[in-house]
């Protein structure tokens, strides 16, 4: 999934309205909240930001555009790479969107795959008056965001919480001003169709033969279960900045990213940075001049070279022992733990299946060295909850997410807890790490 982040925030305008959420990764999840701060962008708005929205240290913001406001545009790329692409888009952004300026512009490539399974590049541009004032109204609220995104980058990982034999494949996007159509493919989007205005009937019947799940933008509280709203889109976001390489394959690809495409081709268009080229340059002619100056140096870079070839593999050596070093203490860490804390797995499923009441049964079961996680069908959340805190076998139980009410009328529940076992007076020393 890419470098985990600590912590971050998803911005989603709608109207006038911001909704504003933070997710911060658990042990097997995230926890998150969100607030909608009504008429944020409207005139002569004074509306606050949440405190925690700005507390604490600088966090991953990504602000999330609707899809269909965005210029698209669907590309075979067969033959070359995802990033050979990009590099031509950057040099002659016109070909491509004539009536787009790449001045006044944010633009991106992401990958897709065609529908012969050939390779395609999606892109999409923005233009910057379209988003401009946004970015101003947040600067001046002091939230700055880090990444600018289409909102169709946030709809695979809210599918995850969906078992993998019913997650849809496509999801239905309706916002205040158009539609989308995404295609899904696990952690990866893979493009869409869009248009303006709300979906028509022939849209809403292929999203239904596509068994699509559907998302709409104003609604804060749908009556379907299985629709997605403008919450768990924020929701996304969040999870955006916390693994902001969701989705890419083997997690290398550049995340998609308007703002910061812009930033490095443009990044001599600031003055400051105008003149520090110019000031180099004056430097590189006065040390080309200075035939000594040079010469000089170069001895200097050469016999830094040849220290660093016969320093090289001696620091080789050193980060593998102490890779090794850490794998060993991390082994031993835990034997320990297993030692004090180790129950037979029968002995678990044992006492899970004591503790819960009668008409609740498990669905599915991960057993770690110390903590359990379990899917459970019940007629009620409360009733599971109280009996595995009543047993002497578990604690520290908490339910992980919402619930969810299936038609049987029985509810399933994702239920973390601690395994209760004896304990040592004090654990074993560690052994002292030698300084390089």
């Amino acid at each position: 999934m890419g470098l985990l982040t600590r912590r971050a925030i998803a911005l989603v305008p709608v109207g006038a309205d911001l909704i504003v959420a933070e997710a911060i990764p658990r042990g097997h999840g995230a926890s998150w909240r969100s607030q909608t701060v009504p008429g944020f962008f409207d005139a002569d708005s004074n509306a606050p930001l949440p405190d925690w929205a700005r507390a604490g240290k600088p966090a991953a913001s990504v602000l999330l555009w609707p899809t269909d406001a965005v210029l698209r545009r669907e590309i075979d790329i067969a033959g070359q790479s995802v990033d050979q692409f990009r590099t031509a888009v950057g040099e002659n952004l016109g070909s491509f969107f004539p009536a787009a300026n790449a001045e006044d512009a944010f633009w991106d490539v992401a990958p897709i795959t065609g529908a012969a399974g050939s390779a395609g590049a999606w892109i999409g541009v923005l233009p910057r008056e379209r988003v401009q004032p946004t970015l101003d109204r947040l600067a001046a609220a002091g939230l700055k965001p880090t990444r600018l995104a289409p909102s169709a980058f946030a709809l695979p990982i809210i599918l995850r919480s969906i078992d993998a034999d019913r997650r849809p494949g496509a999801v239905l996007e309706v916002t205040p001003t158009g539609w989308a159509l995404h295609s899904i493919d696990g952690l990866r989007w893979n493009g869409c169709r869009a248009g303006a205005g709300p979906p028509s009937d022939a849209v809403l019947a292929e999203a239904s033969r596509r068994g699509a799940v559907v998302c709409r933008w104003q609604d804060e509280s749908p009556a379907d279960d299985n629709a997605l709203h403008r919450d768990t889109l924020a929701l996304g976001g969040a999870m955006l900045g916390v693994w902001p390489r969701l989705g890419d394959e083997q997690g290398r690809a550049p995340a998609f990213n308007f703002i910061r495409r812009r930033e490095r081709a443009n990044l001599l268009d600031r003055p400051a940075l105008r003149w520090t080229a110019a000031a180099a340059a004056v430097v590189f002619a006065a040390m080309i001049l200075a035939d000594a100056t040079v010469a000089r140096a170069r001895a200097e870079r050469s016999a830094v070279l040849l220290r660093a070839e016969s320093v090289g593999p001696a620091a080789e050596q050193v980060e593998a022992i102490r890779a090794a070093n850490e794998g060993l203490l991390a082994s031993h860490t835990r034997l320990w733990r297993l030692e004090d804390h180790y129950r037979p797995r029968w002995q678990i499923l044992s006492d899970l299946s004591l503790a819960l009441p009668a008409p609740a049964w498990v669905e599915r079961l991960e057993i770690g060295d110390e903590v359990i996680l379990a899917d459970i069908l019940a007629p009620g959340a409360a009733e599971v909850l109280e009996a595995l805190e009543a047993s002497p076998a578990f604690t520290q139980v908490k339910q992980l997410g919402p619930a969810t009410t299936l038609e049987s009328g029985e509810s399933r529940l994702r239920v973390e807890a601690r395994l209760v076992g004896p304990t040592s007076d004090a654990a074993p020393a560690a052994p002292q790490e030698a300084a390089p």
